[in-house]
């Protein structure tokens, strides 16, 4: 068990190093390509978890319909105050019947 542990810890330095032990030979890794690798995972890392966490609330709101209950219980109400209070003529005074031409 040691033995194994032993190899695994060799292993994780040698990928500091740019170089893996892979079976019975050595798998070179360059250190430019792995130092790019490693500053892109920096990186784009907490990108991903950012976009996943915007993902998982996105998801939550549409899954329950969140934004239509805010819009119908907060916006509508108030739209229909603010339209209700807005003076408008009475179509009921307007009288029926055939529209005079425009002139010209």
């Amino acid at each position: 068990m040691s033995k194994n542990k032993n190899r695994i810890g060799k292993n994780l330095a040698a990928v500091g190093k740019g170089s893996v032990n892979v079976g019975k030979g050595t798998f070179a890794l360059g250190k430019g390509i792995f130092s790019l690798l490693t500053g892109l995972i920096r990186i784009l890392w907490p990108v991903l978890k950012i976009l996943g966490i915007a993902y998982l609330i996105l998801f939550i709101v549409f899954y329950f319909d969140l934004d239509g209950k805010l819009l119908y219980t907060v916006v509508e109400p108030n739209l229909a105050d603010h339209y209700s209070k807005m003076e408008r003529r009475d179509n009921t005074a307007t009288p029926y019947g055939p529209k005079e031409p425009f002139e010209k």
